[in-house]
């Protein structure tokens, strides 16, 4: 019983200490603000520079076309939005293969999953390789063309533990997976 009221008791202690730590916060910030204001209502006192007034925004310039305002740029935007354009189309913008168009799809036994992926144009089907490790599938291709190797990760909804549980064909530009869950 004892021991109860010695917990009751630094409860109230506890509970008294913190309502005075916000009583002090929340003063501390009133002060605070009432110092900043006091501070602002000086700078416009005698002899102390008062801010210049800013120039009133001017209408937007531009067309009306289907009831929207559409601006027109300056000369120096129009330069900078066609040296990113310039700088885009001259490098291997369309070299980048996209991402690969995927279907998975679980057997009746759920240990088992089949995964179709279709693969970019240039790639050697002889130089693709797939790995699992975790709930991950470890894709790697070179394109015959440029010579560059990518590699992809796919995750997968089961655990893959074993090497030998993944097996891959390619034909026709897709490569068929089938791995077994743990």
């Amino acid at each position: 019983m004892q021991f109860q009221k010695l917990i009751v008791k630094l409860w109230d202690g506890f509970d008294k200490l913190l309502m005075t730590a916000v009583i002090v916060l929340l003063a501390v910030l009133w002060l605070s603000g009432r110092k900043s204001d006091e501070s602002r209502s000086a700078d416009t006192g005698v002899g102390l520079a008062v801010p210049a007034k800013s120039e009133p925004a001017k209408p937007a310039q531009g067309k009306v076309v289907d009831g929207l305002l559409v601006s027109t740029a300056s000369s120096d935007r129009r330069a900078r939005v066609s040296e990113i354009a310039r700088s885009i189309t001259a490098s291997d913008w369309a070299s980048v293969p996209r991402s690969l168009a995927m279907d998975m799809r679980e057997q009746a036994d759920g240990k088992e999953y089949d995964i179709r992926l279709a693969l970019p144009g240039n790639v050697d089907a002889d130089s693709v390789r797939v790995t699992a490790s975790g709930h991950t599938l470890t894709l790697r291709m070179r394109d015959s063309a440029q010579g560059v190797t990518y590699m992809r990760h796919v995750r997968v909804p089961c655990h893959v533990a074993r090497e030998n549980s993944v097996r891959s064909v390619v034909s026709n530009g897709l490569l068929h997976v089938r791995i077994c869950a743990e």
